[in-house]
């Protein structure tokens, strides 16, 4: 089943970042229940970067809202990320 066959009104989509990255060392997301009652999560935006999300929105042909989240890629200095 697609998403689309859902009915939703929108989809929000993970962070992407310009170029391609591995993110943050592994466990990436865990519990540390003596010291905080949460999840911590450390993904660190692994993904393929914009132009694989770019390919892949276009095969999808979703034709709802989509929202994308847009990151700096880790080895962007602050002064470039605008």
């Amino acid at each position: 089943m697609h998403l689309r066959q859902w009915g939703l009104a929108f989809i929000e989509i993970g962070t992407v970042t310009p170029k391609a990255q591995a993110g943050n060392d592994k466990p990436r997301m865990f519990t540390d229940c003596q010291k905080v009652q949460a999840i911590i999560n450390r993904m660190g935006f692994n993904n393929k970067g914009v132009d694989n999300l770019i390919e892949n929105v276009k095969r999808a042909k979703y034709t709802g809202i989509l929202g994308i989240n847009i990151g700096k890629n880790k080895d962007t200095p602050e002064e470039q990320a605008h």
